[in-house]
């Protein structure tokens, strides 16, 4: 929903940490192109999506693993991460 009500990108939205965000508006640091970084208004659904979210979550991610670490932005990447932990290879 999020992505939706803000036009934010997979990597932007991975990105996220907690003090990237205000009550109306979310500070975008993350993505591909030379504008990615700005300032974003959020709907008054999205704030409150994301008010319950910050309630329930012990990360400084917005969206995070179960490690507390941000979510891999696809399956191929998460893959990756859990062989090179498996093999205590450096992240």
């Amino acid at each position: 929903m999020l992505m939706l009500a803000t036009g934010l990108g997979p990597a932007e939205r991975l990105g996220l940490q907690w003090s990237d965000i205000q009550r109306d508006f979310l500070q975008v640091r993350e993505g591909k192109t030379r504008y990615r970084a700005r300032s974003v208004n959020l709907t008054s659904r999205a704030a409150a999506m994301l008010e319950q979210r910050r309630r329930d979550s012990t990360s400084a991610f917005v969206f995070a693993a179960g490690n507390e670490k941000p979510l891999l932005p696809n399956p191929l990447a998460h893959l990756h991460a859990c062989v090179r932990r498996r093999l205590k290879l450096p992240e």
